[in-house]
């Protein structure tokens, strides 16, 4: 476990404890061990939340910025052959997603405790859908090469892939049925041991930008929300809300 500043699992105090040599701290610590060839079979980067989620109004950059670093220390490091990394994210942002959710097996047969004068939505699914879509990037020498996946996967697919490398049993019935992302996963390349990334000069990536005029595009507030019905749409013949960036025309 590696904390910058905030720590996801140590909202579970009674099963961790954050004083113990399986937590460091980041990106110090998980640097050190990249470079050493230290790494344990398991690592869980948790990132600041308070800056570096990507989510408005935040600055996209710096979580960008931690991305970068953390893939580029890893493609650098002696052990990238044997490296596989997943970039995910708790939710969507608050940004719109025309895709509902499909439904999904509960984890148990318990029933959620919910307030009475709670009637709605989460009353009535019971963690039987799986939630709106968020993104994930697999990163390793073994990745497929320009591939997006079709299949349907979810936070619990997480649970399954290191369930099934590790020879571990579920959790819930939910990771139990739960696809593990071997889609995602060149087993070909893999057996061949000829890797699609060998190094970092072949990935080609591109630091995030430092640019005033395109930071300064990350910033604005979105403004007021129109009202349902209120946007015009693009190809009638009159002018609607204008809600391009206000940074100016050269920068976005």
């Amino acid at each position: 476990m590696l904390s910058n500043g905030t720590s996801t699992l140590e909202l579970f105090p009674n099963n961790l404890d954050s004083t113990t040599s399986k937590f460091k701290t980041f990106p110090a610590e998980f640097m050190l061990d990249v470079q050493e060839g230290n790494l344990p079979q398991f690592t869980f980067i948790d990132y600041n939340g308070s800056t570096q989620s990507m989510e408005p109004p935040q600055n996209v950059v710096l979580g960008d910025e931690l991305m970068y670093d953390v893939v580029t220390a890893l493609m650098s490091s002696s052990k990238w052959n044997k490296t596989l990394l997943i970039i995910n994210f708790d939710e969507h942002g608050g940004l719109y997603d025309h895709v509902h959710p499909v439904p999904a097996i509960p984890p148990d047969d318990v029933i959620p405790i919910i307030p009475s004068s709670d009637t709605g939505y989460y009353q009535y699914d019971q963690f039987r859908r799986t939630g709106f879509r968020v993104p994930l990037i697999m990163v390793s020498p073994y990745a497929k090469k320009d591939h997006v996946s079709h299949v349907v996967h979810e936070q619990t697919s997480i649970l399954s892939l290191l369930e099934h490398k590790f020879n571990l049993p579920a959790l819930s019935c939910r990771d139990a049925n739960a696809n593990n992302l071997f889609d995602l996963i060149d087993f070909e390349a893999l057996r061949s041991q000829t890797p699609n990334f060998p190094d970092i000069t072949s990935a080609k990536l591109t630091p995030p930008s430092t640019n005033a005029k395109f930071l300064a595009c990350t910033k604005e507030s979105a403004g007021i929300i129109p009202s349902p019905g209120s946007v015009i749409s693009a190809s009638a013949n009159v002018t609607g809300p204008n809600f391009a960036p206000k940074c100016g025309g050269d920068c976005c």
